[in-house]
């Protein structure tokens, strides 16, 4: 929530490539907000080179590679799902309380992502490994 707040007037406050995705595809498809393609092309690369610089950093730390794997009990497939329903969640949310024009300049943007993730985290966490 923190990130979302103090990230939010600068960067939009893209940490998720699915999120930059979404608010470049409202603009392609002529809704309000959004960003230009180029733009959510850097962001994403941006993103990409954090969660390496994050790894690497784990690696270096810790002296072993971040154990990613599906929780013993589920199968890939339920573990996609689950992603993809959180996924879909995120940018539902972001979409609605920091895109859409009606809902412009509020002050709870930030508590609403939030919450999103933390729910995702609670919900698809145990099920992907995440």
């Amino acid at each position: 929530m923190v990130s979302n707040y103090a990230l939010g007037k600068i960067s939009g406050a893209h940490f998720n490539p699915a999120v930059s995705l979404a608010v470049a595809l409202t603009k392609v498809l002529g809704g309000q907000g959004g960003m230009e393609m180029s733009t959510m092309g850097i962001y994403m690369v941006c993103q990409l080179a954090g969660g390496v610089a994050a790894g690497l950093g784990y690696c270096l730390l810790l002296g072993q590679a971040v154990p990613l794997k599906v929780a013993s009990g589920f199968t890939v497939v339920e573990a996609g799902v689950v992603e993809m329903v959180y996924t879909f969640m995120l940018c539902f949310v972001v979409l609605n309380v920091a895109v859409a024009k009606a809902n412009r300049d509020n002050q709870y943007y930030g508590l609403a992502i939030g919450f999103v993730i933390i729910a995702g985290a609670y919900g698809a966490g145990h099920i992907s490994g995440g």
